[in-house]
């Protein structure tokens, strides 16, 4: 973690995606740089783990996020 509570890493590599997708964006109308993504985890995950990731998250534009969870039983939810 940084200074600012943030995944150094990750934060690289989400900043990359967001321009390479901001690149695309002006040149395909079907691309949309829209903030959006996915987190997947296991139910055992806690969320002092989560909370890092959520923060680079949003400190790079993604705002909007959906969790896909898998249970114990494999199930997801």
């Amino acid at each position: 973690l940084n200074d600012a509570g943030l995944l150094s890493p990750l934060y690289e590599k989400l900043q990359r995606e967001r321009e390479r997708q901001q690149l695309i964006s002006q040149s395909n109308d079907t691309v949309k740089n829209d903030g959006r993504a996915i987190i997947l985890c296991d139910q055992s995950v806690p969320f002092e783990t989560l909370k890092p990731i959520l923060r680079t998250l949003a400190a790079t534009g993604y705002s909007d996020l959906k969790f896909a969870v898998i249970t114990s039983e494999g199930k997801q939810l």
